[in-house]
Protein backbone atom coordinates (compact mmCIF):
# COMPACT_ATOMS: atom_id res chain seq x y z
CA UNK A 1 0.00 0.00 0.00
CA UNK A 2 1.23 3.62 -0.98
CA UNK A 3 1.42 6.13 1.35
CA UNK A 4 -1.65 7.77 2.49
CA UNK A 5 -0.82 10.91 3.95
CA UNK A 6 -2.95 14.03 2.57
CA UNK A 7 -5.64 11.78 1.43
CA UNK A 8 -8.90 11.33 2.48
CA UNK A 9 -10.42 8.17 3.89
CA UNK A 10 -13.70 8.75 4.47
CA UNK A 11 -14.13 11.50 7.21
CA UNK A 12 -11.19 10.68 7.98
CA UNK A 13 -8.18 12.85 6.50
CA UNK A 14 -4.80 11.45 6.62
CA UNK A 15 -2.26 13.62 8.22
CA UNK A 16 1.11 11.55 8.88
CA UNK A 17 2.51 8.16 9.50
CA UNK A 18 3.52 7.80 13.21
CA UNK A 19 4.85 3.49 12.50
CA UNK A 20 5.20 0.69 10.12
CA UNK A 21 5.81 -2.50 11.08
CA UNK A 22 5.85 -6.43 9.99
CA UNK A 23 2.09 -6.50 9.30
CA UNK A 24 0.70 -2.83 9.98
CA UNK A 25 1.37 0.93 9.36
CA UNK A 26 -0.37 3.22 11.27
CA UNK A 27 -1.28 6.85 10.86
CA UNK A 28 -2.59 10.03 12.67
CA UNK A 29 -5.88 11.64 11.31
CA UNK A 30 -8.56 13.91 11.58
CA UNK A 31 -12.01 12.87 12.01
CA UNK A 32 -13.76 15.42 10.26
CA UNK A 33 -17.18 14.77 11.30
CA UNK A 34 -16.27 15.05 15.13
CA UNK A 35 -12.92 17.23 14.47
CA UNK A 36 -10.84 14.82 16.33
CA UNK A 37 -7.40 13.72 16.17
CA UNK A 38 -7.75 9.51 15.70
CA UNK A 39 -5.17 6.84 14.92
CA UNK A 40 -5.68 4.50 12.03
CA UNK A 41 -3.62 1.10 11.85
CA UNK A 42 -3.89 -0.57 8.20
CA UNK A 43 -2.92 -4.29 8.81
CA UNK A 44 -1.40 -5.49 5.79
CA UNK A 45 -2.43 -9.77 5.07
CA UNK A 46 -0.86 -11.88 2.98
CA UNK A 47 -2.55 -12.24 0.29
CA UNK A 48 -3.32 -15.85 0.12
CA UNK A 49 -5.22 -16.05 3.31
CA UNK A 50 -6.85 -12.83 2.63
CA UNK A 51 -10.77 -13.95 3.38
CA UNK A 52 -9.98 -15.77 6.75
CA UNK A 53 -8.11 -13.04 8.02
CA UNK A 54 -10.74 -10.44 7.32
CA UNK A 55 -13.23 -12.50 8.88
CA UNK A 56 -11.30 -12.86 11.97
CA UNK A 57 -9.88 -9.31 12.15
CA UNK A 58 -13.54 -8.10 11.82
CA UNK A 59 -14.70 -10.70 14.75
CA UNK A 60 -12.01 -9.09 16.46
CA UNK A 61 -13.28 -5.63 16.02
CA UNK A 62 -15.88 -6.23 17.39
CA UNK A 63 -15.14 -7.67 20.68
CA UNK A 64 -12.50 -4.62 21.19
CA UNK A 65 -15.39 -2.44 20.32
CA UNK A 66 -16.85 -3.75 23.63
CA UNK A 67 -13.95 -3.11 25.68
CA UNK A 68 -13.77 -0.03 27.85
CA UNK A 69 -10.88 -0.20 30.17
CA UNK A 70 -8.28 3.17 30.91
CA UNK A 71 -5.52 0.78 29.71
CA UNK A 72 -7.18 -0.01 26.13
CA UNK A 73 -7.16 2.26 23.24
CA UNK A 74 -10.74 2.38 22.22
CA UNK A 75 -11.67 1.00 18.72
CA UNK A 76 -14.14 3.72 17.46
CA UNK A 77 -14.50 2.13 13.41
CA UNK A 78 -13.08 -0.28 11.43
CA UNK A 79 -13.48 -0.64 7.60
CA UNK A 80 -11.06 -1.75 4.45
CA UNK A 81 -9.18 0.54 2.06
CA UNK A 82 -7.78 -1.35 -1.20
CA UNK A 83 -8.04 -4.89 0.34
CA UNK A 84 -5.86 -3.62 3.68
CA UNK A 85 -8.32 -3.80 7.09
CA UNK A 86 -8.13 -0.58 9.34
CA UNK A 87 -9.00 -0.02 12.69
CA UNK A 88 -9.92 3.70 14.01
CA UNK A 89 -8.81 4.30 17.39
CA UNK A 90 -8.28 7.01 19.91
CA UNK A 91 -4.82 8.62 19.21
CA UNK A 92 -2.42 8.92 22.02
CA UNK A 93 0.20 11.26 22.50
CA UNK A 94 3.67 10.38 23.70
CA UNK A 95 4.94 7.94 20.97
CA UNK A 96 5.50 4.03 21.13
CA UNK A 97 7.16 2.06 23.45
CA UNK A 98 9.61 1.06 20.69
CA UNK A 99 10.71 4.64 20.84
CA UNK A 100 10.52 4.57 24.88
CA UNK A 101 12.84 2.12 24.40
CA UNK A 102 15.79 3.14 22.36
CA UNK A 103 17.04 -0.50 21.89
CA UNK A 104 17.10 -0.98 25.22
CA UNK A 105 15.43 -2.13 28.46
CA UNK A 106 13.42 0.17 29.98
CA UNK A 107 15.40 1.21 34.02
CA UNK A 108 13.17 0.01 36.79
CA UNK A 109 12.50 2.95 38.24
CA UNK A 110 11.00 4.01 34.79
CA UNK A 111 9.15 0.35 34.60
CA UNK A 112 7.60 1.48 38.14
CA UNK A 113 6.23 4.83 36.98
CA UNK A 114 4.52 3.66 33.93
CA UNK A 115 2.90 0.57 35.55
CA UNK A 116 1.74 2.93 38.22
CA UNK A 117 0.37 5.32 36.05
CA UNK A 118 -1.09 2.22 34.17
CA UNK A 119 -2.75 0.51 37.09
CA UNK A 120 -4.53 4.28 37.93
CA UNK A 121 -5.71 4.60 34.77
CA UNK A 122 -3.88 7.99 34.31
CA UNK A 123 -1.94 8.61 30.97
CA UNK A 124 1.78 8.47 31.70
CA UNK A 125 4.08 11.41 31.24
Amino acid sequence: MDSLIGKSLGRYRILSQLGKGGMAVVYEALDTTLDRRVAIKFIQPDKEQLDIFFARFKREARMLAKLSHPNIVKIFDSGEHEDSPYLVMDYIQGGTLKDLMKGKPIPWKRSMQIGSYAKSGKRVP
